[in-house]
């Protein structure tokens, strides 16, 4: 990070943030520790305010980034200037250690809502959704699964039941293509 300070008696505009840090798995606890507490140092020196911190540890990433399959998260909520906003970016883009960030603008009154695995767990637990099943059996196509948030799938009523023979088809397709209304 950058020790950059906002010029005494420069007018800028306070706006509260939402960060979210990524940082590489790699790093031990002590490295992870000097790392954010540099980060928070270099918020102070901007003219910013660290209001919140949540740390969640090491969590699996959506996707792989830069090699990695996981990746140590840290969400801060931020009082900063504009004017430093832009310097933050580019800090945390160079830095090697930093896997991913992300910082959001907040809407005033914004409360936080601190980060709970037991919750997620839970809730998905309770969730459930409809797949269709293999055509094997057509009378019954939707099997009820826990454990997602997917919606099923809607299906065409008219259609089900009605058997298309090669035949039936191909005397539709010839007069798709011999009909007077295509032009070639």
């Amino acid at each position: 990070m950058t020790n950059a300070t906002v010029p005494k008696g420069a007018k800028s505009d306070v706006s509260l943030y939402e960060l979210m840090v990524i940082l590489n798995p790699e790093l031990r606890e002590s490295e992870v520790k000097k790392k954010l507490e540099d980060f928070e140092e270099t918020v102070v020196k901007g003219g910013g305010k660290v209001v919140h911190q949540d740390f969640w540890g090491k969590r699996p990433l959506a996707y792989r980034i830069k090699k990695k399959d996981e990746g140590i998260y840290t969400v801060y909520n931020l009082e900063l200037p504009t004017s430093f906003l832009v310097e933050m970016k580019q800090a945390l883009r160079i830095d090697k250690e930093v896997v991913r960030s992300l910082i959001t603008k907040l809407p005033a009154g914004h409360v936080y809502t601190k980060f709970d695995l037991t919750y997620v767990r839970e809730e998905s637990k309770k969730k459930e959704f409809y797949v269709k099943k293999p055509m094997s059996n057509p009378a019954n196509t939707s099997v009820k699964h826990s454990g997602s948030t997917s919606k099923p799938r809607e299906e065409n009523v008219e259609d089900k039941g009605k058997e298309a023979n090669a035949v039936d088809l191909n005397k539709k397709l010839d007069a798709i293509i011999g009909g007077s209304d295509l032009k070639l």
